[in-house]
């Protein structure tokens, strides 16, 4: 599916109020119910880096739409690409056999007039054999290899480690935000800023 960073960046407007003064964290936060195609039993005999995949937009739009290999997706057309990679699953604090939720990691180049450079996060619900998007979590990373998400099920924390600002250029901060897992959502806990370099 054709997508751009552009119209994707135009639609990071909507980010997370923050404890921190007028300072906010550059994430955007999505609940888009998205259903994924497929049956499935448990997320023990899942495997999801051969499963399909969809970074979503606001008002249910889809920004891809992948099968993956491998855990691997890339899509070239005449004057864009995407490219979209799963680094791990967890699952909040509970054996992954009787999960009902899991929470995925993904990195995606959106390459367009230039490229940009995405970590997602997801929580995916397993519902009487179906599996759903139920919040997706977009941050910047552009490249940084200071950038990215670990989750720990032992406290069901979850942190990201994004660059600040969705600019090309200049980036000086990183925004280091977490997440509880707490029922069935990822809540945000607390939010600070580190310096880059």
């Amino acid at each position: 599916m054709k997508t751009t960073h552009l119209v994707f960046a135009t639609m990071m407007l909507a980010v997370l109020s923050s404890t921190a003064g007028d300072r906010l964290p550059t994430i955007e936060v999505l609940y888009p119910n998205y259903p994924l195609p497929g049956l499935f039993r448990s997320f023990r005999e899942t495997d999801l880096k051969e499963s399909e995949a969809a970074i979503l937009g606001e008002g249910g739009k889809v920004y891809v739409k992948a099968h993956l290999h491998k855990g691997l997706y890339e899509v070239q057309h005449k004057d864009i690409s995407d490219w979209l990679r799963l680094n791990w699953v967890s699952s909040p604090n509970q054996e992954i056999a009787e999960a009902k939720y899991g929470i995925a990691d993904f990195d995606w180049v959106s390459t367009g007039a230039s490229a940009s450079d995405y970590g997602v996060i997801q929580v995916l619900q397993l519902c009487d054999g179906r599996l759903k998007i139920t919040q997706q979590i977009v941050f910047n990373t552009r490249g940084s290899n200071k950038a990215g998400a670990t989750f720990d099920p032992k406290t069901n924390t979850l942190t990201i480690r994004g660059i600040h600002g969705w600019e090309h250029c200049c980036a000086s901060q990183l925004d280091v935000v977490q997440f509880r897992f707490a029922g069935n959502t990822l809540q945000r806990v607390s939010y600070r800023q580190i310096p880059l370099a």
